[in-house]
């Protein structure tokens, strides 16, 4: 998945929230069809972010920090 695939899909989504009596009035619970949807471009979310170059900035940061002098 792209991350512009995952903005286009279907929502599935639906007005499914149930109660969860296990916790405070207010509270609702997805269903776990809904979760697992979330769950899904969430974790296609993160993975374009993790597989991203690091910025030259920073590789240049490091760098710097590498070769500046260490206090005892």
């Amino acid at each position: 998945m792209k991350g512009d695939d995952v903005l286009k899909e279907p929502a599935v989504v639906k007005n499914t929230a149930k109660l969860d009596k296990g916790r405070s009035p207010g509270r609702t619970q997805l269903d776990p069809a809904a979760q697992a949807h979330i769950g899904k471009q969430l974790k296609a979310i993160y993975d374009g972010v993790v597989n991203q170059p690091v910025p030259e900035r920073f590789l240049d940061l490091l760098q710097q920090i590498d070769a500046a002098p260490r206090r005892p």
